[in-house]
Parts: structure tokens; C-alpha cells; sequence
């Protein structure tokens, strides 16, 4: 099971004095690059769902309060409040694990604000958030339900640097069936929240089972 509850059942962590933080910056856009699918988009085809993984790593244990991500504005979709399909899994090598790490499954619908950037891009917000997560590495995704434009859909936009893994993408109703993938381009986002203090400890490969 991949709930993020249960680690908050096995391990207490309490914001330290410190106010909110940046925990991971990866907005380094780069909007030469083609950048990839990452919604669930109803249109002209049907309703096609691709969901975007991308990695980061906590260097302390975190509360995260915020997450943003980054999309093409091309005139496909309008600025406005949306709803999104996050999940976070535990990173155990360079994609999520099919089969296992199963956002249809584990993944939690939350409202998210779609902003026009003015730059060419979209920032998806989601905020109001409290998930608390160990120091390590992970995968974590927040794709938006938006229905397709006048052409398509927008990309969530790459970076110009890599940091750890490509970004990942898992497609449900396609031709070959749902299978993570390497998207070939790091997905821009950032994440924000508190670092914290473990009240009572517990074990990394103890958390990490939780997941399984």
C-alpha cells in the first residue's frame, strides 16, 4: 500500500521554527525543448490520460506544504481553479516500479489553481498541503484534469538542466497498456514546505515497506 497517511501513523514529525522553505527547485525552464504529456485531457479523441513523474530528494525530513509544476500556454487551456491527481512514491531506481507505484490507486484528487505566467507558461499550483515525508528520494506527480483545447492539450515544460532521473510517464487506455516510462526531458516544478523534527524515530527501510 502507497498511502502517504501511514507514515504519519509510524512517524510524527512537527515543523521546526524555521517559516516555510524551499525544499526543491527545479524551475530552470527551458521552452525550447518540446516537453510532454502530463494530464488527464478529454477531446476530439476521447478522454487521454498520461500522467508525469518527476524525482526529488529531501535532505531532511520535510513537511510539504505547496507544489507547483509547469505547463506550455499555447492557447489549449484557460486560466482557473482545476483539480489534480497527486501521488508520491518512494525512488528505488530511475522510474517508478509498474504495477507498484499506481497513481489510479494510491493517488489523491486535490484542487489545484492553473495561473498564467506571461512568459509563455502556466504554473499549476497545489497548496494547503501536509504530507510528511522521511529524508530520502522520491517520485511525485500532480496532473491536472483539463480538458483539451481548440488543438490539443498543453506540455508540462522541461528544464535545461537534468538533476537526478528524466522525468517519467505512465499512459491508461493506451495501445500497450499503463507502463512508466522515461519522458527523455526533466519536468520543471518546485516544491515548498517546512523542514521538521522527527518526534519518534523509525527506520528508512521501515517507512519504505509502507509503500510496497
Amino acid at each position: 500500500m502507497n498511502k502517504l497517511l501511514l507514515i504519519v501513523a509510524v512517524l510524527t514529525l512537527t515543523a521546526s521554527a524555521a517559516s516555510a522553505t524551499v525544499l526543491w527547485d527545479q524551475t530552470d525552464i527551458d521552452l525550447s525543448a518540446n516537453g510532454y504529456p502530463d494530464a488527464e485531457s478529454a477531446g476530439m479523441w476521447g478522454t487521454v490520460i498520461v500522467y508525469g513523474a518527476s524525482d526529488f530528494t529531501l535532505g531532511s525530513d520535510a513537511i510539504i506544504t505547496s507544489v507547483t509544476t509547469y505547463y506550455t500556454n499555447t492557447g489549449q487551456w484557460a486560466p482557473g481553479n482545476y483539480t489534480a491527481l497527486l501521488d508520491v512514491f518512494v525512488k528505488t531506481g530511475p522510474s517508478p516500479v509498474t504495477g507498484t507505484d499506481d497513481p489510479l490507486t494510491t493517488g489523491v484528487t486535490i484542487p489545484v489553481t492553473l495561473t498564467d505566467m506571461g512568459n509563455g507558461t502556466f504554473a499549476l499550483n497545489g497548496s494547503g498541503l501536509n504530507i510528511s515525508l522521511p529524508a530520502g528520494d522520491y517520485w511525485i506527480m500532480m496532473s491536472p484534469a483539463i480538458p483539451d483545447g481548440p488543438s490539443f492539450r498543453e506540455f508540462h515544460v522541461a528544464t535545461s538542466s537534468v538533476v537526478g532521473d528524466f522525468s517519467n510517464v505512465i499512459e491508461f487506455g493506451g495501445w500497450f497498456g499503463p507502463s512508466w516510462g522515461s519522458a527523455d526531458q526533466d519536468g520543471a516544478m518546485l516544491i515548498e514546505g517546512e523542514v521538521a523534527v522527527a518526534t519518534e524515530s523509525v527506520s528508512f527501510g521501515g517507512v519504505k515497506s509502507l509503500f510496497r
